[in-house]
């Protein structure tokens, strides 16, 4: 039981570790969320500029698309 009396010496320790923790799992959700919405709108881009180049080149061409 003497381990347990000595706790309160590692309080500074304890705190600092638990606000990296935080600190860190913070940045980790900053970052996949900044990954995955970069490669959504990244893929939505792409596809919305397909689309556009189906429909312009249909247009263009007088296809009705039916």
């Amino acid at each position: 039981m003497p381990e347990y009396s000595r706790f309160r010496e590692y309080k500074g320790a304890i705190i600092g570790w638990l606000g990296a923790a935080a600190v860190s799992d913070v940045l980790i959700a900053i970052t996949l969320t900044w990954s995955l919405v970069g490669s959504i709108s990244c893929s939505c881009a792409a596809f919305f500029d397909t689309y556009y180049e189906r429909i312009t080149d249909q247009v263009e061409d007088g296809d009705q698309g039916y």
